[in-house]
């Protein structure tokens, strides 16, 4: 919690920023670390008059609050943003500050129990969305652009295609390949099979793709349902 002052959420002053040095020294350890902006550093430059009147308990107390309840939304309310590998004591994550999707969302791998830094497979100027395991060296990610020009209203949407991570070569293809205003995420993998919901903006429902590998052909398989359907077991038929 930051002190007294309009304060950011690494704690700047001039060129030091120690809540982020403390943050990426926790993280690197397994901790999870939320941090957020003073609302009054938010609010300073439009609004200085009215960052006066914020009392102590408004502007420590309940911004602390919020940011560990929003952030705690943001990393257990998605649960297909943490998965266990089949048979490893491996942990493939989306990991990146901030609680939009607009940028900074990595996937990364640790090993359990932490010997070494996490590795992040994400790259530059992109964000993964979603996460599931293929194969015991294999993820398969939800990938769209980042969008840097975003800073406020509605979050625009992020427009996604599934990609295969070799986590033990880095290589990285790309395996589906939705239209420009379509989304695919939600993938399952079943055996050798896997599937995905895909939409475009103006769908209120999605349909569910198929493969019965990463190098056959992707097929329609369903139609207009509400939710990703949820398998067990094996996929006949």
């Amino acid at each position: 919690m930051q002190g007294s002052g309009p304060i950011n959420m690494d704690a700047k002053v001039v060129n030091n920023a120690p809540f982020k040095d403390i943050a990426d020294v926790l993280t690197a350890k397994g901790t999870a670390v939320p941090r957020y902006d003073k609302r009054t550093f938010v609010l300073w430059e439009s609004n200085e008059e009215l960052c006066k009147y914020y009392r102590v308990n408004e502007v420590t107390i309940e911004d602390a609050i919020h940011a560990v309840i929003d952030e705690g939304k943001m990393l257990f309310g998605f649960y297909d943003w943490f998965k266990w590998a089949p048979s490893k004591n491996q942990l493939a994550f989306i990991s990146g500050e901030g609680r939009f999707f607009v940028e900074n969302k990595n996937t990364t791998v640790a090993d359990i129990p932490m010997k070494d830094k996490l590795r992040n497979f994400t790259p530059s100027g992109f964000v993964d969305l979603d996460i599931e395991w293929l194969s015991e060296d294999e993820v398969i990610v939800a990938r769209a652009k980042e969008n840097k020009e975003w800073n406020e209203g509605p979050m625009p949407t992020m427009y996604t295609a599934l990609y295969i991570i070799n986590i033990k070569t880095g290589e990285q293809k790309q395996l589906t390949f939705p239209k420009a205003n379509e989304i695919d995420n939600s993938t399952q993998v079943i055996g050798s099979t896997i599937t995905w919901t895909r939409k475009n903006e103006k769908q209120d429902q999605l349909d569910v793709w198929i493969k019965s590998n990463p190098t056959s052909p992707e097929q329609l398989w369903l139609e207009d349902v509400d939710m990703a359907p949820v398998f067990w077991g094996g996929i006949s038929g």
